[in-house]
Protein backbone atom coordinates (compact mmCIF):
# COMPACT_ATOMS: atom_id res chain seq x y z
CA UNK A 1 0.00 0.00 0.00
CA UNK A 2 1.17 3.28 -0.53
CA UNK A 3 -0.14 6.93 0.90
CA UNK A 4 0.82 10.14 0.09
CA UNK A 5 0.05 13.26 1.70
CA UNK A 6 1.06 16.97 2.16
CA UNK A 7 4.49 17.49 4.23
CA UNK A 8 6.54 15.30 2.57
CA UNK A 9 6.96 11.85 4.07
CA UNK A 10 6.46 8.88 3.07
CA UNK A 11 5.12 6.06 5.05
CA UNK A 12 5.77 2.23 4.29
CA UNK A 13 4.30 -0.83 5.77
CA UNK A 14 5.54 -4.51 4.32
CA UNK A 15 3.11 -6.59 6.60
CA UNK A 16 -0.20 -5.53 5.85
CA UNK A 17 -0.55 -2.71 7.36
CA UNK A 18 0.63 -4.37 11.28
CA UNK A 19 3.61 -2.03 11.69
CA UNK A 20 4.54 1.05 9.85
CA UNK A 21 7.96 3.06 9.21
CA UNK A 22 8.23 6.26 8.26
CA UNK A 23 11.02 8.18 6.44
CA UNK A 24 11.35 11.75 4.92
CA UNK A 25 10.85 11.43 1.36
CA UNK A 26 13.59 13.88 0.45
CA UNK A 27 11.00 16.95 0.02
CA UNK A 28 9.26 19.42 2.57
CA UNK A 29 6.50 19.75 -0.01
CA UNK A 30 3.45 17.55 -0.26
CA UNK A 31 3.15 14.90 -2.33
CA UNK A 32 0.08 14.12 -4.34
CA UNK A 33 0.63 10.71 -6.03
CA UNK A 34 2.70 7.72 -5.22
CA UNK A 35 2.45 4.44 -7.87
CA UNK A 36 5.01 1.43 -7.11
CA UNK A 37 6.21 -1.23 -10.03
CA UNK A 38 6.87 -4.10 -7.92
CA UNK A 39 7.73 -3.87 -3.84
CA UNK A 40 10.88 -1.93 -5.04
CA UNK A 41 10.72 0.65 -7.57
CA UNK A 42 8.08 3.60 -7.09
CA UNK A 43 7.52 6.90 -7.74
CA UNK A 44 6.29 9.95 -6.06
CA UNK A 45 4.63 12.98 -7.49
CA UNK A 46 4.47 16.25 -5.34
CA UNK A 47 5.14 20.36 -6.18
CA UNK A 48 8.36 20.80 -8.54
CA UNK A 49 9.32 17.19 -7.86
CA UNK A 50 9.01 13.30 -9.22
CA UNK A 51 10.36 11.24 -6.84
CA UNK A 52 11.72 7.76 -7.17
CA UNK A 53 13.16 4.52 -5.42
CA UNK A 54 14.47 1.35 -5.93
CA UNK A 55 14.49 -0.10 -2.62
CA UNK A 56 10.99 -0.16 -1.67
CA UNK A 57 10.60 3.16 -0.39
CA UNK A 58 13.35 3.27 2.19
CA UNK A 59 14.97 6.10 0.59
CA UNK A 60 13.96 8.39 -2.52
CA UNK A 61 16.40 10.47 -5.17
CA UNK A 62 14.55 13.31 -7.00
CA UNK A 63 14.01 13.22 -10.85
CA UNK A 64 16.95 15.93 -12.11
CA UNK A 65 16.00 15.19 -16.11
CA UNK A 66 12.39 16.08 -16.36
CA UNK A 67 13.41 19.84 -15.23
CA UNK A 68 9.73 21.21 -15.30
CA UNK A 69 7.66 22.69 -12.28
CA UNK A 70 5.00 20.82 -10.73
CA UNK A 71 1.69 22.10 -9.12
CA UNK A 72 0.76 19.38 -6.81
CA UNK A 73 -3.16 20.04 -7.56
CA UNK A 74 -2.36 19.31 -11.49
CA UNK A 75 0.37 16.58 -11.62
CA UNK A 76 -0.47 13.29 -12.77
CA UNK A 77 1.41 9.94 -12.42
CA UNK A 78 0.62 6.62 -14.04
CA UNK A 79 3.30 3.54 -13.71
CA UNK A 80 3.20 0.60 -15.63
CA UNK A 81 6.29 -1.31 -14.89
CA UNK A 82 9.71 -0.80 -13.64
CA UNK A 83 10.64 0.78 -17.12
CA UNK A 84 7.62 2.17 -18.51
CA UNK A 85 5.63 5.40 -16.94
CA UNK A 86 3.80 8.92 -17.74
CA UNK A 87 3.55 11.88 -16.12
CA UNK A 88 1.26 14.82 -17.13
CA UNK A 89 2.19 18.71 -15.86
CA UNK A 90 2.30 22.17 -16.01
CA UNK A 91 5.52 23.46 -17.74
CA UNK A 92 4.69 27.40 -17.23
CA UNK A 93 3.08 28.58 -14.19
CA UNK A 94 2.32 31.87 -11.70
CA UNK A 95 0.23 33.03 -8.98
CA UNK A 96 -1.54 36.03 -8.92
CA UNK A 97 -2.93 37.24 -5.36
CA UNK A 98 -5.03 37.53 -4.06
CA UNK A 99 -7.39 34.97 -6.09
CA UNK A 100 -4.44 32.87 -6.83
CA UNK A 101 -5.57 31.60 -10.09
CA UNK A 102 -2.38 30.69 -12.18
CA UNK A 103 -1.83 29.61 -15.60
CA UNK A 104 0.47 26.66 -17.89
CA UNK A 105 0.73 24.88 -21.21
CA UNK A 106 -0.31 21.22 -20.50
CA UNK A 107 1.73 18.51 -21.11
CA UNK A 108 1.84 14.49 -20.93
CA UNK A 109 5.30 13.44 -20.78
CA UNK A 110 6.33 9.52 -21.54
CA UNK A 111 10.00 7.33 -20.19
CA UNK A 112 10.64 4.25 -21.30
CA UNK A 113 13.59 3.79 -19.15
CA UNK A 114 12.12 4.13 -15.75
CA UNK A 115 12.48 7.70 -15.73
CA UNK A 116 16.01 8.16 -16.76
CA UNK A 117 15.10 9.57 -20.30
CA UNK A 118 11.40 11.41 -20.81
CA UNK A 119 10.27 12.50 -23.93
CA UNK A 120 7.23 14.61 -24.72
CA UNK A 121 4.36 13.45 -26.21
CA UNK A 122 3.97 15.83 -29.24
CA UNK A 123 0.29 14.39 -30.39
CA UNK A 124 -1.37 15.47 -27.37
CA UNK A 125 -1.69 19.74 -27.78
CA UNK A 126 -3.67 20.39 -24.42
CA UNK A 127 -4.47 24.13 -24.33
CA UNK A 128 -3.47 26.76 -21.44
CA UNK A 129 -6.16 27.13 -19.15
CA UNK A 130 -6.92 29.10 -16.26
CA UNK A 131 -8.18 27.60 -13.01
CA UNK A 132 -8.06 27.87 -9.11
CA UNK A 133 -8.20 24.22 -8.24
CA UNK A 134 -8.55 20.96 -9.42
CA UNK A 135 -6.19 18.05 -10.25
CA UNK A 136 -5.03 16.25 -13.64
CA UNK A 137 -5.23 12.76 -13.17
CA UNK A 138 -3.61 10.71 -15.63
CA UNK A 139 -4.70 6.87 -15.23
CA UNK A 140 -3.29 4.27 -17.53
CA UNK A 141 -5.43 0.65 -17.60
CA UNK A 142 -2.33 -1.19 -19.32
CA UNK A 143 0.69 -0.37 -21.86
CA UNK A 144 -1.99 0.56 -24.17
CA UNK A 145 -5.01 1.95 -22.89
CA UNK A 146 -4.88 5.41 -21.00
CA UNK A 147 -6.71 8.58 -20.04
CA UNK A 148 -6.24 12.49 -19.44
CA UNK A 149 -9.87 13.61 -18.54
CA UNK A 150 -8.56 17.19 -18.27
CA UNK A 151 -9.63 20.15 -16.17
CA UNK A 152 -13.33 21.36 -17.50
CA UNK A 153 -11.72 22.78 -20.57
CA UNK A 154 -12.33 21.70 -24.16
CA UNK A 155 -9.26 20.30 -25.83
CA UNK A 156 -7.60 18.67 -22.46
CA UNK A 157 -9.36 15.62 -22.47
CA UNK A 158 -7.76 13.26 -24.51
CA UNK A 159 -6.91 8.89 -24.60
CA UNK A 160 -4.92 6.47 -25.83
CA UNK A 161 -5.37 3.10 -27.15
CA UNK A 162 -1.67 2.49 -28.33
CA UNK A 163 0.51 3.62 -25.35
CA UNK A 164 0.61 6.89 -26.07
CA UNK A 165 1.26 7.21 -29.69
CA UNK A 166 -1.95 9.09 -30.74
CA UNK A 167 -4.63 10.45 -28.52
CA UNK A 168 -8.21 11.08 -28.93
CA UNK A 169 -10.48 13.86 -28.13
CA UNK A 170 -13.06 13.04 -24.81
CA UNK A 171 -15.71 15.13 -23.66
CA UNK A 172 -14.99 17.28 -20.85
CA UNK A 173 -16.46 16.71 -17.79
CA UNK A 174 -18.04 19.76 -15.76
CA UNK A 175 -15.65 20.55 -13.07
CA UNK A 176 -11.57 19.60 -11.94
CA UNK A 177 -11.66 15.76 -11.89
CA UNK A 178 -10.63 14.36 -8.05
CA UNK A 179 -10.67 10.08 -9.53
CA UNK A 180 -10.63 8.76 -12.17
CA UNK A 181 -10.49 4.78 -12.59
CA UNK A 182 -11.08 2.43 -15.12
CA UNK A 183 -11.85 -1.40 -15.02
CA UNK A 184 -11.51 -2.76 -18.82
CA UNK A 185 -10.90 -0.51 -21.80
CA UNK A 186 -14.64 0.02 -22.17
CA UNK A 187 -15.74 0.55 -18.32
CA UNK A 188 -14.72 3.75 -16.50
CA UNK A 189 -15.46 5.93 -13.42
CA UNK A 190 -14.36 9.74 -12.44
CA UNK A 191 -15.95 12.26 -9.93
CA UNK A 192 -16.16 15.55 -10.29
CA UNK A 193 -15.77 18.41 -8.29
CA UNK A 194 -19.15 18.49 -6.94
CA UNK A 195 -18.93 15.22 -5.81
CA UNK A 196 -21.02 12.96 -8.71
CA UNK A 197 -19.81 9.96 -9.89
CA UNK A 198 -19.70 9.44 -13.63
CA UNK A 199 -19.05 6.50 -15.67
CA UNK A 200 -18.44 5.62 -19.22
CA UNK A 201 -19.21 2.09 -21.38
CA UNK A 202 -17.54 3.41 -24.42
CA UNK A 203 -13.64 4.00 -23.14
CA UNK A 204 -14.43 7.82 -22.26
CA UNK A 205 -16.30 8.86 -26.13
CA UNK A 206 -19.37 9.55 -23.73
CA UNK A 207 -20.40 10.12 -19.73
CA UNK A 208 -23.10 9.70 -17.66
CA UNK A 209 -23.47 10.66 -14.47
CA UNK A 210 -24.61 7.95 -11.79
CA UNK A 211 -24.72 9.42 -8.51
CA UNK A 212 -24.15 12.91 -6.68
CA UNK A 213 -22.15 12.10 -3.58
CA UNK A 214 -21.13 15.41 -1.53
CA UNK A 215 -17.37 14.96 -1.90
CA UNK A 216 -16.88 12.21 -3.09
CA UNK A 217 -13.14 11.80 -4.06
CA UNK A 218 -11.31 9.06 -5.09
CA UNK A 219 -12.46 5.80 -7.24
CA UNK A 220 -10.91 2.88 -6.97
CA UNK A 221 -13.40 -0.68 -9.10
CA UNK A 222 -11.97 -3.61 -8.37
CA UNK A 223 -13.87 -5.19 -11.61
CA UNK A 224 -16.60 -3.96 -14.12
CA UNK A 225 -19.10 -4.09 -11.24
CA UNK A 226 -17.54 -3.64 -7.90
CA UNK A 227 -16.01 -0.59 -6.91
CA UNK A 228 -15.43 1.68 -3.73
CA UNK A 229 -15.00 5.60 -3.91
CA UNK A 230 -13.71 7.64 -0.89
CA UNK A 231 -15.85 10.90 0.25
CA UNK A 232 -16.75 13.19 3.30
CA UNK A 233 -19.35 11.00 4.91
CA UNK A 234 -17.21 7.56 4.61
CA UNK A 235 -16.79 4.81 2.04
CA UNK A 236 -19.22 4.35 -0.77
CA UNK A 237 -19.14 0.61 -2.30
CA UNK A 238 -21.21 -0.47 -5.61
CA UNK A 239 -21.78 -4.20 -6.49
CA UNK A 240 -23.63 -3.23 -9.88
CA UNK A 241 -21.12 -1.25 -11.95
CA UNK A 242 -22.18 1.87 -9.87
CA UNK A 243 -25.92 2.07 -10.75
CA UNK A 244 -26.58 2.50 -7.48
CA UNK A 245 -24.17 3.51 -4.17
CA UNK A 246 -23.94 1.99 -0.55
CA UNK A 247 -22.76 4.11 2.45
CA UNK A 248 -20.33 2.90 4.65
CA UNK A 249 -19.57 5.35 7.65
CA UNK A 250 -16.86 3.68 8.52
CA UNK A 251 -15.15 6.72 8.21
CA UNK A 252 -15.38 10.22 7.77
CA UNK A 253 -13.19 12.91 5.40
CA UNK A 254 -11.82 10.39 3.15
CA UNK A 255 -9.77 11.48 0.40
CA UNK A 256 -8.56 8.08 -1.35
CA UNK A 257 -9.06 4.37 -2.15
CA UNK A 258 -7.32 1.29 -3.25
CA UNK A 259 -7.61 -2.20 -3.55
CA UNK A 260 -5.34 -5.57 -3.91
CA UNK A 261 -7.84 -7.47 -5.41
CA UNK A 262 -11.42 -8.13 -4.17
CA UNK A 263 -10.51 -8.43 -0.37
CA UNK A 264 -7.50 -6.41 0.65
CA UNK A 265 -7.90 -2.71 0.61
CA UNK A 266 -6.90 0.51 2.13
CA UNK A 267 -8.56 4.08 2.28
CA UNK A 268 -7.34 7.13 3.87
CA UNK A 269 -7.73 10.82 4.00
CA UNK A 270 -7.36 14.00 6.73
CA UNK A 271 -5.87 13.87 9.88
CA UNK A 272 -3.74 11.18 8.88
CA UNK A 273 -6.41 8.73 8.93
CA UNK A 274 -5.90 5.08 7.51
CA UNK A 275 -8.15 2.28 7.71
CA UNK A 276 -7.78 -1.13 6.36
CA UNK A 277 -9.97 -4.26 5.37
CA UNK A 278 -8.74 -7.65 4.60
CA UNK A 279 -12.48 -9.10 3.71
CA UNK A 280 -13.42 -7.30 0.78
CA UNK A 281 -14.96 -4.37 2.59
CA UNK A 282 -17.01 -6.52 5.56
CA UNK A 283 -14.99 -5.04 7.95
CA UNK A 284 -12.87 -1.87 8.48
CA UNK A 285 -9.89 -1.66 10.91
CA UNK A 286 -8.38 1.99 11.73
CA UNK A 287 -4.69 2.26 12.37
CA UNK A 288 -4.28 5.06 14.58
CA UNK A 289 -1.70 8.08 14.29
CA UNK A 290 -0.38 11.07 15.79
CA UNK A 291 -0.01 13.07 12.89
CA UNK A 292 -2.66 15.49 11.52
CA UNK A 293 -1.53 15.88 8.02
CA UNK A 294 -4.09 14.78 5.02
CA UNK A 295 -3.55 12.08 3.14
CA UNK A 296 -4.12 12.36 -0.55
CA UNK A 297 -3.67 9.36 -2.49
CA UNK A 298 -3.58 5.80 -1.32
CA UNK A 299 -1.63 2.41 -3.48
CA UNK A 300 -1.37 -0.88 -2.64
CA UNK A 301 0.80 -3.35 -4.61
CA UNK A 302 -0.80 -6.76 -2.85
CA UNK A 303 -1.63 -7.49 0.42
CA UNK A 304 1.86 -7.91 1.87
CA UNK A 305 3.81 -4.87 0.62
CA UNK A 306 2.08 -1.29 2.01
CA UNK A 307 3.11 2.38 1.14
CA UNK A 308 1.56 5.61 2.68
CA UNK A 309 2.96 8.99 2.73
CA UNK A 310 2.54 12.04 5.21
CA UNK A 311 4.02 15.04 7.20
CA UNK A 312 6.03 15.73 10.86
CA UNK A 313 9.08 13.79 11.55
CA UNK A 314 11.03 10.60 10.56
CA UNK A 315 9.87 8.06 12.88
CA UNK A 316 9.23 4.45 13.51
CA UNK A 317 5.50 2.86 14.04
CA UNK A 318 5.05 -0.59 15.17
CA UNK A 319 2.37 -2.72 15.50
CA UNK A 320 -0.36 -0.08 13.41
CA UNK A 321 1.03 3.02 15.91
CA UNK A 322 2.85 5.63 14.35
CA UNK A 323 4.11 8.68 16.45
CA UNK A 324 5.06 11.59 15.47
CA UNK A 325 8.38 11.72 18.15
CA UNK A 326 12.09 11.69 17.31
CA UNK A 327 13.00 8.05 16.05
CA UNK A 328 16.05 6.49 18.32
CA UNK A 329 18.95 6.11 16.44
CA UNK A 330 18.65 2.54 16.98
CA UNK A 331 15.90 2.12 14.73
CA UNK A 332 16.93 5.14 12.38
CA UNK A 333 20.09 2.67 11.26
CA UNK A 334 17.09 0.30 9.95
CA UNK A 335 16.18 2.78 7.08
CA UNK A 336 19.48 2.97 6.29
CA UNK A 337 21.83 0.68 3.46
CA UNK A 338 22.96 -1.96 5.83
CA UNK A 339 25.91 -4.45 5.82
CA UNK A 340 23.18 -7.23 6.13
CA UNK A 341 20.53 -8.07 3.71
CA UNK A 342 17.56 -10.52 3.73
CA UNK A 343 15.52 -12.03 0.95
CA UNK A 344 13.13 -12.75 0.22
CA UNK A 345 11.15 -9.37 2.48
CA UNK A 346 8.59 -10.35 3.04
CA UNK A 347 9.39 -13.80 3.75
CA UNK A 348 7.78 -16.80 4.38
CA UNK A 349 8.97 -20.62 6.47
CA UNK A 350 12.62 -19.46 5.50
CA UNK A 351 14.82 -16.31 4.90
CA UNK A 352 18.07 -15.90 3.18
CA UNK A 353 20.88 -13.98 5.08
CA UNK A 354 24.11 -12.51 3.50
CA UNK A 355 26.34 -10.09 4.69
CA UNK A 356 29.10 -8.45 3.27
CA UNK A 357 31.03 -8.77 6.34
CA UNK A 358 33.88 -11.77 6.50
CA UNK A 359 32.30 -15.28 6.90
CA UNK A 360 31.75 -16.71 10.50
CA UNK A 361 30.10 -13.42 11.57
CA UNK A 362 27.30 -14.12 14.20
CA UNK A 363 24.05 -12.88 13.63
CA UNK A 364 20.64 -12.78 15.48
CA UNK A 365 17.23 -12.32 14.99
CA UNK A 366 15.34 -10.82 17.18
CA UNK A 367 11.57 -10.08 17.51
CA UNK A 368 9.96 -6.73 17.81
CA UNK A 369 10.35 -6.60 21.55
CA UNK A 370 14.16 -6.77 21.63
CA UNK A 371 14.13 -10.99 22.48
CA UNK A 372 16.16 -12.63 20.66
CA UNK A 373 14.36 -15.68 18.62
CA UNK A 374 17.30 -17.28 16.40
CA UNK A 375 21.03 -17.56 16.60
CA UNK A 376 23.02 -17.59 13.48
CA UNK A 377 26.73 -18.34 12.30
CA UNK A 378 27.25 -17.85 8.65
CA UNK A 379 30.00 -20.42 7.44
CA UNK A 380 33.46 -19.56 6.76
CA UNK A 381 33.75 -19.23 2.95
CA UNK A 382 29.97 -18.53 2.45
CA UNK A 383 28.27 -15.07 2.78
CA UNK A 384 24.71 -16.05 3.09
CA UNK A 385 22.92 -18.57 5.32
CA UNK A 386 19.41 -19.79 4.87
CA UNK A 387 17.71 -19.63 8.14
CA UNK A 388 14.19 -21.48 8.72
CA UNK A 389 11.51 -19.56 10.49
CA UNK A 390 8.65 -22.46 11.36
CA UNK A 391 7.53 -21.98 14.24
CA UNK A 392 7.73 -18.43 14.89
CA UNK A 393 4.36 -15.96 14.13
CA UNK A 394 4.24 -13.61 11.52
CA UNK A 395 5.25 -10.32 12.25
CA UNK A 396 8.61 -7.90 12.34
CA UNK A 397 11.82 -9.30 12.75
CA UNK A 398 15.21 -7.40 12.54
CA UNK A 399 18.81 -8.98 11.87
CA UNK A 400 21.72 -7.96 13.83
CA UNK A 401 25.15 -8.51 12.95
CA UNK A 402 27.78 -7.70 15.56
CA UNK A 403 31.28 -6.65 14.67
CA UNK A 404 33.38 -5.00 17.26
CA UNK A 405 29.83 -4.54 19.55
CA UNK A 406 28.43 -2.52 16.48
CA UNK A 407 24.71 -3.48 15.74
CA UNK A 408 23.37 -2.75 12.32
CA UNK A 409 19.90 -4.17 12.53
CA UNK A 410 18.11 -5.03 9.18
CA UNK A 411 13.94 -5.25 9.22
CA UNK A 412 12.16 -7.82 7.33
CA UNK A 413 8.80 -9.19 7.50
CA UNK A 414 7.93 -12.95 7.80
CA UNK A 415 4.31 -13.49 6.48
CA UNK A 416 1.95 -16.62 7.17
Amino acid sequence: VGVCAAGGIAWSSADSGRSWSLARAGTTTGLSGMQFADSAHGWAVGPQVLLATTDGGRSWLADTVLGARFDRKCVGLAVLSESLLFVSEDSIWWWADPVRFYTGARRIRRSTDGGQTWQTVDSVQLESVHYRWGASRLFFLDSLHGWHPGDHVPGNAVRTTDGGESWLPMPVITGPVGGLCFASPDSGWLTDGRGAIWATTNGGDSWLEQSSVPFARGIHMIDSRRGWAAGNDGLLSTDDGGQTWQLLPVADSLEAVHFAGSQHGVAVGRRARIIRTTDGGENWSADSSEFTSTLTAAFMLDSACIWSAGANGLVLGFGDRASGQAEPERLVRTLRPAQVMVRPNPCGSDVTIETSRVPGTELEIHDRAGRRVRRVSVPVGNGGVTVDLRGLPAGVYFVVGRNGGTETPVRFVKVE
